[in-house]
């Protein structure tokens, strides 16, 4: 009998250097299988995919940890050589039959600011041309509210988005220090139980293929 192939989810993380994506892809996977470090230059010099098996219902994902925008001059990859190299990967993906599932954005639990909004306008509108769901991971919650949810900083901060344009999917408000950390265990386990339960969600979407990309840009 053959063995039927399995395609793989296409998730592209993106976002500014530091904010976590590396150390996102692992809490997804439950073992470290990207290079992650807290420089804020960033340690991801090149896009690089990363698959594996999330759960009995979602076969097989691939997860592209991309080189981390507006490093400016003395990061590791210069702003304009990353979104250089981030463009270039999305429009190869798209021209692709494997498409892309879902874009996700990474930003810091932190003050929302112009640039968050530009670098959404670069990728989503910009280059995917609307036509690619797009959903937020908001990274280093773990002493948000500490006597209630990390999911509160989305209801403080969503409106701010919304009032810009800036509309998600989904949304998934996280840590991801480790659970050996004292202290934030709960909390990691519930990030990552979120992180997958978003991706789960956002594969009831249609990836974007070839054809409608080649369609759009006709």
């Amino acid at each position: 009998m053959r063995r039927q192939v399995v395609q793989a989810r296409n998730i592209i993380l993106f976002g500014e250097s530091g904010v976590g994506k590396s150390s996102i892809i692992n809490l997804i996977a439950g073992e470290e299988v990207a290079k992650s470090n807290n420089d804020v230059r960033g340690c991801t010099h090149e896009a690089t995919p990363y698959t594996f098996t999330l759960n009995s219902r979602i076969d097989v994902v691939k997860l592209w940890d991309t080189v981390g925008l507006d490093e400016g001059t003395a990061g590791a990859t210069t702003a304009v050589h990353a979104r250089r190299k981030l463009k270039q990967l999305l429009q190869e993906q798209l021209s692709t039959s494997e498409g892309i599932d879902l874009l996700l954005y990474c930003i810091r639990g932190d003050k929302i600011k112009s640039a968050h909004l530009e670098r959404y306008r670069f990728v989503y509108e910009e280059v995917c041309r609307k036509a690619v769901p797009v959903a937020i991971a908001v990274t280093g919650l773990e002493n948000h509210d500490p006597n209630g949810d990390m999911d509160s900083w989305w209801s403080d901060n969503e409106g701010d988005f919304l009032e810009h344009g800036a509309r998600f999917c989904a949304h998934a408000c996280i840590t991801t220090l480790p659970r050996s950390q004292s202290g934030y265990m709960s909390r990691t386990d519930l990030s990552q139980r979120r992180l997958r339960d978003l991706l789960e969600g956002a594969f009831h979407a249609v990836s974007f293929h070839s054809e409608l990309w080649i369609e759009i840009t006709e």
